[in-house]
């Protein structure tokens, strides 16, 4: 008997490596319809799911180091997805502590990077995408340790695949400041892959979304399905203006100002999604 329950259990293995070879992503996700918002670090996510999470139809279980571990690992190891993206799922349904009729709201700035896989793996989920002008970005890099530390790192940084070609062989030669410039737009172009999917992502930019707190947030509500809460409203108090375009108060040069204009073109995102269209 012992043998026989051996052998079941074998073939069922084999079965289910099959299945996932044939079939990587699984049709019926344990999550329902998942909110993930997108965006560099730096650009407000944290501001805008703070916001969100006071709706009582959401859980927010965001930045967890056990999450984030899973994502730099599949980002360094593309051929890890098939495994990294159910043990997300797995990780976030047993560490949540998501209720029944809740929804998940999840808010991990690395997982712009994995957008488009999160997309096809959590086939209901909604994306928000938060998008701010890159000197600022920069500059409030800059004032954080554990950016600049990764800034510093020579070709071990785990997004460094993701640079073009030109900019790896530059990478050694050029300042945090244009390398904050690069993370930024390696985050931003991820994230935007997913601007063809109008009903499932939504993109704003971070300096209306401060300087029109209520106007954006009734968009964002309208567009994840979810109702108006008071609890909701008395957060945007929270959300002011002061730390929009913070750039020009700081004595850029010319080189840099060209270089977010290059890395703008190379990474072929759209200026008009960048604040106001200004760079």
């Amino acid at each position: 008997m012992k043998n026989l329950l051996k052998e079941i259990s074998f073939r069922k293995m084999l079965l289910k490596q099959y299945l996932r070879a044939q079939f990587p992503w699984p049709y019926n996700t344990e999550l329902k319809r998942p909110i993930f918002i997108l965006g560099s670090s730096r650009s407000g996510t944290s501001i805008l799911t703070d916001v969100l999470s006071f709706s009582p139809q959401l859980c927010n279980f965001s930045e967890n180091d056990t999450v984030r571990r899973n994502m730099w690992s599949v980002v360094e190891h593309p051929e890890l997805i098939h495994k990294g993206l159910p043990n997300l799922e797995k990780i976030l349904v047993r560490l949540s502590g998501i209720k029944s009729g809740q929804r998940l709201l999840e808010k991990s700035p690395g997982h712009s990077l994995l957008a488009e896989e999160l997309a096809n793996y959590f086939v209901d989920a909604k994306f928000v995408h938060i998008v701010r002008d890159p000197r600022d970005v920069a500059s409030s890099m800059l004032k954080h340790a554990w950016i600049k530390d990764e800034l510093n790192e020579i070709h071990s940084v785990f997004w460094f695949r993701l640079i073009p070609l030109q900019f790896q062989k530059e990478w050694p030669t050029l300042s945090p400041w244009k390398r904050a410039i690069l993370r930024w737009a390696v985050y931003v172009s991820s994230a935007r892959k997913l601007s063809g999917q109008s009903d499932r992502y939504l993109e704003i930019r971070y300096e209306e979304f401060c300087d029109s707190p209520k106007t954006y947030l009734d968009k964002v509500l309208a567009f994840l399905e979810l109702e108006k809460d008071e609890s909701i409203n008395a957060q945007l108090e929270r959300v002011k203006p002061r730390s929009s375009f913070r750039w020009r108060t700081e004595d850029l040069k010319d080189d840099q100002l060209e270089f977010v204009n290059r890395v703008i073109s190379e990474f072929g995102i759209d200026s008009s999604a960048i604040a106001m269209g200004e760079v």
